[in-house]
C-alpha cells in the first residue's frame, strides 16, 4: 500500500512541498487523509480535461513523460541483453523528456500535466508528419512548436477507426535551434 500512495506522490508536487499538508502533531491518518483530498483535486483537473480533450490517455504515461521510469537492473543485461536494451533506452527517453519539459516549466504537478494536455490537444490538430499502419491499427505521428520546443506525438486509431478518439502513445519533445 505505501508503495502506491508514493507512486502518486508527484501528483501533487515534489516530495518536499507535502510538509505544507502535515503539521506539527498530525497524526499518520490525517496526513494520509490531506494527502488523498490533494490526489484527488490534481485527478479531477486531469480527469476534466481528458473527458474534453481529442483523445486518450493512459495516466502511467505522465510517469515516462516526467522522468520516472527506472534504470534497468544491470544484472539484466548479461540475462537479458535485448530486454537490458530496450529498458535503458527507456530510461533514456524518460530522462530526456523530464530534461526538456522542466527547462519549460513543466513538472509532475497538476499544472504540469495541464500543460502537457495542452500540447497534446494542439498536436491532435497539428502537421500530420508520417503514418504507420499495423496489425492492431493506425499510428499519426504529428507535431505542434511552442516555446522553442517541436513536440512530436503519436496518436494510435485502434482497429485504424478513425471514428474512434486516438489514444496518445508517446510523445518526443525537440529543443529548436
Amino acid at each position: 500500500m505505501w508503495l502506491q500512495i508514493l507512486d502518486l506522490v508527484p501528483i501533487v508536487g515534489d516530495v518536499c512541498s507535502l510538509s505544507r499538508y502535515l503539521k506539527k502533531g498530525d497524526k499518520i491518518k490525517d496526513w494520509i487523509g490531506k494527502l488523498d483530498r490533494a490526489i484527488d483535486k490534481a485527478a479531477k483537473v486531469v480527469v476534466k480535461y481528458i473527458s474534453r480533450a481529442k483523445f486518450k490517455i493512459d495516466q502511467n504515461k505522465f510517469g515516462y513523460f516526467f522522468g520516472k521510469v527506472k534504470a534497468p537492473d544491470p544484472g539484466l543485461k548479461i540475462t537479458d541483453p535485448k530486454k537490458y536494451a530496450q529498458l535503458d533506452h527507456n530510461y533514456k527517453r524518460s530522462q530526456q523528456m523530464k530534461k526538456i519539459l522542466e527547462s519549460k516549466g513543466m513538472r509532475d504537478t497538476p499544472k504540469g500535466r495541464e500543460k502537457l494536455l495542452k500540447i497534446f490537444d494542439k498536436a491532435a490538430d497539428g502537421t500530420e508528419i508520417s503514418r504507420h499502419v499495423g496489425d492492431y491499427g493506425t499510428t499519426i505521428t504529428k507535431y505542434v512548436e511552442t516555446s522553442g520546443i517541436k513536440y512530436e506525438v503519436k496518436f494510435f486509431y485502434e482497429g485504424g477507426n478513425f471514428n474512434l478518439k486516438p489514444k496518445v502513445i508517446t510523445m518526443i519533445p525537440k529543443v529548436l535551434k
